[in-house]
């Protein structure tokens, strides 16, 4: 028996023993290749398995976000943050940090003598006088 060539939109290695799918934001055009190629930029494919470098579209910004992952996008809301392009959702900051505009691509640490009250925080909040 004779190795088959992996079909478009997947690659495989040597000694492989079954094609790899294209990862989102890669492509393959012809078969039988070893490896996927990455989207230009900040483009991204809107599934894997991309054939074709017309499949790459520009990806949503960090800080913003899109069911698609593809423009058009939605920043993020104030307490949220995408710290990727090509965000299908925007998470909310853990417990202890905030993200106190839209469109945030991270959140903040609260400092030292103040608190976020749990995840999701718009701001953190400056400790009372008597505590910490």
């Amino acid at each position: 028996a004779e190795c088959a060539a992996c079909p478009r939109g997947s690659a495989s290695g040597g000694g492989a023993t079954a094609c790899s799918e294209c990862a989102l934001g890669y492509y393959s055009v012809t078969e039988g290749a070893s490896a996927c190629t990455q989207c230009p930029g900040l483009t991204t494919t809107p599934q894997p398995g991309a054939v074709s470098a017309d499949q790459c579209a520009p990806a949503c910004a960090p800080g913003t976000a899109s069911v698609s992952g593809l423009e058009p996008c939605e920043p993020c809301d104030i307490g949220t943050f995408a710290d990727t392009a090509g965000a299908t959702v925007c998470e909310q900051c853990p417990a202890g940090s905030a993200a106190p505009s839209t469109e945030s691509a991270e959140c903040q640490v609260c400092q030292p003598g103040s608190f976020a009250g749990g995840a999701g925080a718009g701001e953190c909040v400056q400790c009372s006088e008597g505590t910490y």
